[in-house]
């Protein structure tokens, strides 16, 4: 196998293995050039070889980052590491910066500053003050430095703090944030586990919900149970579908999900032609998400 495009995310756990072997072995180099677009790709793709392989390459961004003269993109993935010496060099860039009060108005706009209002927003959720914690976990959603790990994982917190307070389709929509933003099948497990909650709670079911085709509730239930391949080729079914028992409303809620799916996948454009279909025509349900989530970021710089 060999790598025609660097600057493209790898598509497999075959291909993310070559492209940690390119980027480690051009890191040793020295040809950080080279191995700053392929650890980038790593991150874009979202697929990471071996248990560390992500605090790995967000601590080799870090490094090459600060290596460049550039604190606050050193800050952003070093931060999100857990690989030893990850924290050491973070407080290092800490030491070197003014810390501003949190402001839960304010949407943060560097890496160490989001690190604030991420210690913010835990402390609120630890003593019980949901409106502080509500109101930072939007502006750091609002931000531009978080990874979309980050975002992935405060989607998840949100969703799960409105579950408690059954506040429940509050919760699905967090969730669907949480999974769509998701990096590794921890968070994407938590936000189904989340899904079927609210379901299970509101007494939802896909065939007694829709009263539409077979492929259609089945490609629900196919998606909220994340098999996101039969998801993908039933709501593809369902807009090829000529027979005219799906109709318009009901290919434009599949047009959502297709768009949540590419979302996930990291396919910006695909996603966004998706949920603006679905934004303009889905049933009352998706057509309300698919608004939210046309607020989504469509370009992470991961």
């Amino acid at each position: 196998m060999t790598i025609e495009d660097p600057s493209l995310p790898p598509v497999d756990d075959d291909a993310a293995a070559e492209y940690l072997a390119e980027a480690d072995a051009a890191f040793e180099r020295e040809d950080l050039g080279a191995a700053l677009t392929l650890y980038h790709s790593l991150s874009a793709g979202a697929i990471f070889p071996g248990a560390d392989g992500r605090d790995h390459v967000y601590h080799r961004l870090g490094v090459i980052h600060l290596g460049n003269g550039n604190d606050e993109e050193a800050y952003r993935w070093l931060n999100s590491s857990a690989a030893p010496g990850a924290k050491d060099l973070v407080r290092m860039i800490d030491a070197g910066t003014v810390d501003e009060p949190v402001d839960p108005d304010r949407v943060p706009d560097s890496p160490e500053e989001l690190a604030r209002y991420e210690r913010a927003a835990t402390s609120a959720l630890e003593n019980g003050d949901q409106s502080t914690f509500d109101a930072l976990v939007a502006r750091i959603l609002e931000s531009p430095a978080p990874t979309p790990g980050q975002r992935g994982g405060w989607a998840l917190r949100m969703g799960e703090s409105l579950l408690d307070r059954r506040e429940y389709e509050l919760a699905r929509q967090w969730a669907e944030t949480a999974r769509a933003h998701s990096v590794d099948d921890t968070t994407s497990k938590a936000a189904s586990a989340v899904i079927e909650k609210v379901d299970d709670a509101l007494g939802f079911s896909a065939s007694t919900h829709y009263t539409h085709t077979v492929e259609f509730t089945g490609a629900i239930d196919s998606y909220n149970a994340g098999d996101a391949a039969n998801a993908k080729a039933g709501f593809e079914q369902v807009l090829a579908d000529q027979s005219g028992l799906n109709d318009d409303e009901i290919k434009g809620s599949a047009r959502y999900y297709l768009g949540m799916l590419a979302y996930q996948a990291r396919e910006f454009p695909v996603a966004r032609e998706h949920f603006e279909a679905a934004a303009a025509g889905a049933l009352e349900r998706e057509k309300g998400w698919a608004s939210e989530a046309m607020l989504w970021r469509f370009q992470e710089t991961t």
